[in-house]
């Protein structure tokens, strides 16, 4: 209480440092700007009179991926494959995943890739998802697609160009 605080980080110039809601707590943040996305070393200094304290602590900020978006659900006719087509990440990496119906997916990690050997008259739903950091820091963003195939085409021995049956 009769102290003062310093705090600074390495790198310097990114972070910025505020009081907290509560006494003794300290907010850090960094703008949203992807060149400042990264580790960070926080020390934390703290003097009165004759005693000193030092800690640090490493952190890192994650970018916030922009949305995930799988594409637009599908209906196919008698074909059995079908190209994904997902926004490319805009931060960290995407995986594609099935969650109902059938189907093998080509490349799991790629955006646009190929779903083979889907069932037919079912609801073969993907979820495309968006996952940037790890462990406690991490930044995920999800969207589904689905794609049904369909067998019900009719075939005709004829047809009347001028619709009059002959």
């Amino acid at each position: 209480d009769n102290g003062t605080l310093s705090t600074w980080s390495e790198p310097a110039g990114s972070v910025f440092f505020s009081a907290g809601t509560e006494p003794n707590e300290q907010n850090i943040s960094i703008p949203n700007n992807h060149h400042d996305f990264g580790e960070y070393r926080i020390f934390v200094k703290s003097e009165a009179g004759d005693c000193a304290g030092l800690d640090s602590i490493d952190l890192y900020f994650f970018e916030q991926p922009a949305p995930a978006y799988a594409g637009e659900d599908t209906m196919l006719f008698l074909i059995n494959a079908v190209q994904l087509k997902a926004d490319p990440p805009t931060a960290g990496t995407g995986t594609w995943e099935l969650i109902s119906g059938s189907g093998i997916v080509e490349d799991e990690n790629a955006y646009n890739t190929f779903a083979y050997e889907l069932g037919l008259g079912e609801e073969n739903k993907f979820r495309w998802t968006v996952i940037n950091g790890e462990d406690e820091g991490i930044c995920i963003s999800s969207n589904d697609v689905t794609i049904v195939i369909r067998n019900e085409v009719k075939r005709y021995n004829g047809f009347s160009p001028n619709k009059d049956m002959n």
